[in-house]
């Protein structure tokens, strides 16, 4: 998993490009999902672990955890609780990175598609509407 940390734009022979530039954040291997236990192979990882105090004791959490395909050479060379940092991407120069946007809800007509509106006066209060 990355951070976007800025957009930023380089020379690349004689023009701009631009690009945005990321930082990975460390990411501690929770588990191992299994073939016999659950149907795939794969590994989950989570960043900024906490504790949290419950009710029976201290539990932990992270902010963010996913879930990778992974192979068994990968699971021989990390073991559970091992942190995944830079390192497994050096060398590499390029990334193709997918985010997720979160829900806006219902938007309504003037907040999406700036639609001007209705007037706001003389006993109407269908303001907001096209």
């Amino acid at each position: 998993m990355v951070k976007k940390q800025e957009m930023t734009k380089i020379w690349i022979g004689d023009q701009f490009v631009p690009v945005t530039l990321v930082k990975v954040v460390p990411q501690e291997i929770v588990r191992y999902k299994t073939k016999e236990k659950d149907g795939y192979v794969a590994a989950v990882v989570g960043t900024e672990k906490k504790e949290v105090d419950a009710k029976k004791g201290k539990k932990i959490e992270y902010a963010m955890s996913a879930e990778f395909d992974v192979d068994e050479q990968f699971i021989g060379q990390h073991a559970i609780g091992s942190v995944l940092d830079q390192s497994l991407v050096e060398g590499v120069e390029k990334v193709s990175i997918m985010g997720y946007a979160i829900g806006k809800g219902f938007q309504g007509m003037v907040k999406k598609w700036h639609v001007k509106g209705m007037g706001a006066t003389h006993g109407h209060k269908f303001t907001r509407t096209g």
